[in-house]
């Protein structure tokens, strides 16, 4: 490929010096089975120029091209030996680092796996923990609760009996009256005393029923001093 570059290069120079020869001088190029031109001139131009000077630079070009194309060759080589190697070693740290994150995202994972696990256990434990004094409270509970159960319905049962033998003694108690009241005290002599107290109230029965009243007491009988000195105040004026 570079040599057929050089080829196309050296044709190129020679198209174009040929063309600014025949702008310039009209050269023909009539060779003849010696290698002269038409004109006799014994291989050289109609402007003077040689052909082996034309031929000797054309030569020279090729080498300079050739050790050109192989320098651009040899840095072009060396460019992709160093690009290769470098991108060799930016594969090889990417490949290092997509290893080192797959394993510390594995390690995380187990991690979290484990924290998870541990959490999980933690809480079936709490939950069994939980369901057994639970199921204990209840068991607590209803016997406590069927206990007060029987001694409420045994002290009902008592509560009957004595409530019916209480008014079974009610219902055979019978009612007599309460004795009178003593009679009232006598009033004093001479005076004039409205009727005495009623007597007290007598004891109360069985029942609570009180007594009858005490008797009317005695009226005061009349002083004779009083009733002198009654008719002295009512003597008639003079």
């Amino acid at each position: 490929m570079q040599r057929q570059n050089t080829t196309l290069f050296a044709v190129t120079v020679l198209e174009a010096l040929f063309a600014a020869s025949s702008v310039t001088g009209g050269i023909s190029y009539a060779f003849a089975a010696n290698g002269g031109n038409g004109n006799g001139n014994g291989g050289s131009t109609t402007n003077g120029q040689p052909i082996q000077q034309l031929e000797a630079a054309l030569d020279q070009e090729i080498i300079d091209r050739t050790a050109g194309d192989d320098a651009l060759d040899s840095q072009i080589g060396a460019e992709a030996s160093r690009a290769q190697a470098a991108e060799s070693n930016l594969a090889s740290q990417v490949s290092a680092e997509e290893s080192a994150r797959i394993s510390a995202d594995d390690s995380l994972l187990n991690q979290f796996l484990g924290m998870i696990g541990s959490l999980q256990s933690q809480l079936d434990g709490a939950v069994a923990s939980l369901t057994s004094l639970i199921g204990a409270e209840t068991s607590r509970a209803t016997a406590a609760e069927q206990n007060l159960q029987n001694n409420i319905d045994s002290e009902t049962t008592s509560r009957s009996a004595a409530d019916g033998d209480l008014q079974s003694k009610i219902d055979s108690i019978e009612l007599n009256p309460c004795p009178e009241g003593p009679q009232g005290q006598q009033g004093l002599t001479g005076l004039t005393r409205p009727e005495g107290p009623a007597g007290p109230t007598g004891a109360a029965g069985l029942q609570g029923v009180p007594g009858p009243a005490g008797p009317q007491g005695d009226q005061d009988q009349q002083d004779p001093k009083v009733s002198k000195d009654s008719s002295a105040r009512k003597a008639p004026r003079v």
